[in-house]
Formats: C-alpha cells, structure tokens, sequence
C-alpha cells in the first residue's frame, strides 16, 4: 500500500470529494492494469468499469480499493455533478498567461501540480457546458464531465509514469483550502469558447445535395456560399 496515496484519498472523501481507484505505475514504468507497458493511459485509469457511477465516498470503503489490493494504485478524483467539482488544467505557455489573465493563482482554491501541468480545482455550478472534456480555451484544458460524460482527474500523492509524483502547491492543498466556486471572468471565458465553437460549426455544416450533370457550377456557388 502506498500511505501517501491512501492518506489523501481519506483527505479528499472526508472532504466531500468522491474519489475513484486509478491503476497506479509499476516500478519499470508500466501500467499495474493487465496491459502494463502497453497500456495508453499508463497510472491515469480507473480500476472499475463502474467508476462514474460507484466513487469512493466512504472512508470505510478506502480498505478495498487502496489496501487490500496486490498492485499499485493511483488516486482520482470524480468530476461532474455527481462529484460537485472541475479541473482547470494547463501546461502550456499560453495556459499559463490566461491563468494569469483570470488571477487563479492566487485566487485560492486548491490546486495541485502533476508531471507537467497545474491544476486547478473549483466547484461545479450550474449551466456549465454538457461535456466531458474543453480542451483548449484560450490554451486552458477545462474538465468538467457535465450531462453523464464522464470525467477524472489523477489527484496527488499518485505517481506519474515518469516517476514524478503529483503534488499539492504549497497553501493550496487539500487540507488548507477550500474548493472553491469558479471565478464568473472564468465562466463567461468557458462560455464564449463554446459559443464560438458551436458557431463554427455551424458555419461548416453544408447540406448535400446531389449534383447533376451540367450542375458542377451551382454546386459551387452553394458551397462558396
């Protein structure tokens, strides 16, 4: 048993947070899932297919996932409704500059370091956008696993496969803030990024038609259109 990993497992779901057992990393550097050096998502998986819908949120339950177990085990923390928080996440210079922009910094919700990114944790509100994942707004990755779409975030003291172990940033852990709500410069950010966004798409969207022999020239002017 990894101590570190169980301890914050128990800071988390005494907090409130649901927590989810994520295959953790081998002493080579492979997965502890079956797939081990193959494994795609080498220490970021969870264990249990179910894991949307049966996190961890007792700590008499911690035992089984984290304990009484013969590989290594990571920790992940369940986004969404169910889980009541989000992940800000950037690794990026460009991230990182509108991170700055939105004063999360030193805003003071916990927030934690993996392998090469900073994360930001705030809490799920209302009317945020039904996915899973945002991947780029403005350079920042928003995790919000919002309407059923699933989403999770590896927590700290989990080790990444290059050995680096996340960590929580100083005065903001788990056990020195609060998850705080996002701040409304942040949401109105993340809801310009999909307005504009659907927008394209829309945009792109053409309606086939069939084009018929002499047809060539209106066909294009449709699609120029």
């Amino acid at each position: 048993m990894n101590e570190a990993v169980y301890a914050e497992a128990a800071a988390l779901v005494s907090n409130g947070i649901p927590v989810i057992a994520v295959w953790g990393v081998n002493d080579d550097g492979s997965c502890a899932c079956p797939k081990g050096k193959t494994c795609p998502a080498i220490g970021k998986h969870p264990v249990s297919a179910s894991w949307q819908t049966s996190p961890i949120t007792d700590e008499e339950d911690l035992d089984a996932h984290f304990v009484d177990v013969d590989s290594p085990r990571n920790v992940g923390i369940l986004l969404g409704q169910t889980g009541g928080v989000i992940d800000v996440e950037h690794d990026t210079a460009e991230g990182e500059a509108t991170a700055e922009r939105l004063g999360l910094p030193g805003y003071g919700t916990a927030s934690f370091r993996s392998s090469r990114s900073r994360h930001y944790l705030f809490r799920f509100v209302p009317g945020l956008p039904a996915k899973a994942v945002l991947p780029d707004v403005n350079g920042l990755e928003v995790r919000i696993g919002n309407a059923g779409r699933g989403a999770q975030s590896v927590a700290p003291a989990s080790t990444h496969k290059s050995g680096v172990v996340y960590e929580w940033i100083s005065g903001c852990s788990i056990h020195e803030c609060d998850i705080l709500p996002p701040p409304r410069a942040l949401l109105d950010m993340i809801a310009s990024s999909v307005a504009s966004s659907e927008s394209s798409a829309t945009d792109l969207t053409v309606v086939e038609e069939p084009v018929t022999a002499g047809g060539r020239h209106d066909a294009v002017r449709r699609l120029t259109c």
